[in-house]
């Protein structure tokens, strides 16, 4: 498995970046895009920490493999 940074653009003009592990870029692309196209969520638990992430109203997206940086939180958004 291989770590991956996926940034969502949303269409009130916020970027949600978080990383998950997928096999492959095209394993990446699919889910992210299964999830936008449906407008799901997905929960994210990570050190005790527990949070949701809803791709609804998410409107692009860029998919990059690379590792989080350990200062990083598993969500951030701008």
């Amino acid at each position: 498995m291989k770590q991956f940074e996926i940034k969502l653009s949303y269409e009130n003009g916020r970027v949600i970046t978080f990383y998950r592990e997928f096999a492959d870029l095209e394993e990446a692309e699919e889910d992210v895009l299964a999830h936008i196209s449906s407008g799901s969520t997905i929960k994210f638990n990570e050190a005790g920490a527990v949070g949701m992430l809803s791709f609804r109203g998410a409107i692009s997206y860029l998919i990059t493999q690379k590792d989080r940086p350990n200062d990083v939180e598993a969500i951030t958004w701008d």
